[in-house]
């Protein structure tokens, strides 16, 4: 398998609740290049899968100034069960 190059990655945003983030963090655990994170400030728990090549957390990222720094499509709620 080749490695895609980073400047070429994209990730799609799903708004989850928090358990769901943390069902898909316990999927992917093992099997998958990922990162969870939790922040204190927003009390809220996110993962980047670089495998799934998906960024899901509860964070609403209109208004956020946070959300130009990354290339994420869609802030659309998640209906998609994994």
């Amino acid at each position: 398998m080749v490695s895609p190059n980073v400047s070429e990655l994209k990730f799609q945003y799903e708004l989850l609740p928090q358990e769901q983030v943390k069902q898909h963090i316990k999927n992917c655990e093992g099997k998958h290049v990922q990162q969870a994170i939790f922040s204190t400030f927003m009390h809220t728990l996110t993962q980047v899968c670089f495998t799934c090549q998906r960024v899901r957390g509860s964070i609403l990222w209109e208004g956020n100034r946070s959300w130009h720094a990354f290339q994420i499509e869609s802030p659309e709620p998640s209906t998609e069960q994994k």
